[in-house]
């Protein structure tokens, strides 16, 4: 749901729980469902509008949980490696999502610094400076090493001040999305 700047997406009912990420890859789809609609309940009750993204805390999604999301009516999905327009039936692969929260704790994680360096500024351009597709940035302050949030900040500064990138939302993804479908030509051998 979007209102303003601000962009609410459900991420789980909480991310982690006995030093494991929330899995929303190997539960039956009931199962995930419920988690689902328990964090739907949580917002309701404190009377924020409904999310139409999901984005599981493990960064790995099912088929039963896309299922799941699709009776929920949620309109897209974001996993490691592809964001999914759930009602639509229509899936697209993307350049793995840059994440600092590997582990979960704020020491064990700063070996991703270094990595996340080397992938943004040696690995995601080609030859001539551009990449192809989305670029993905997730951000946990709690759980990110410290020096993250400003590698981030370099980063996002790093893109806005090369042409032809800009910084859009989920919603923004899907409006054009649709915008696509609709405007799209079907032709049919009769």
């Amino acid at each position: 749901m979007k209102s303003g700047n601000v962009e609410l997406t459900l991420h789980g009912l909480y991310h982690q729980s006995d030093e494991r990420f929330e899995d929303f890859d190997t539960e039956s789809k009931e199962e995930e469902k419920q988690e689902i609609q328990e964090g739907l309940d949580i917002l309701s009750a404190v009377n924020l509008p409904r999310p139409s993204m999901f984005i599981p805390p493990a960064w790995h999604l099912s088929r039963q949980c896309i299922e799941a999301l699709k009776e929920l009516n949620f309109s897209m999905s974001e996993s490691m490696t592809d964001i999914e327009f759930i009602q639509k039936g229509k899936k697209y692969i993307l350049h793995p999502v840059m994440n600092w929260d590997q582990q979960g704790d704020k020491e064990r994680n700063k070996q991703t610094l270094q990595q996340n360096k080397e992938m943004f500024y040696k690995r995601i351009f080609n030859v001539n400076g551009k990449t192809n597709g989305l670029y993905r940035m997730a951000i946990h302050p709690p759980h990110d090493p410290d020096g993250a949030l400003q590698d981030q900040v370099e980063m996002i500064k790093y893109l806005k001040e090369k042409e032809g990138y800009e910084l859009i939302k989920y919603s923004d993804l899907l409006n054009t999305y649709q915008e696509e479908l609709s405007n799209e030509v079907w032709v049919r051998n009769v």
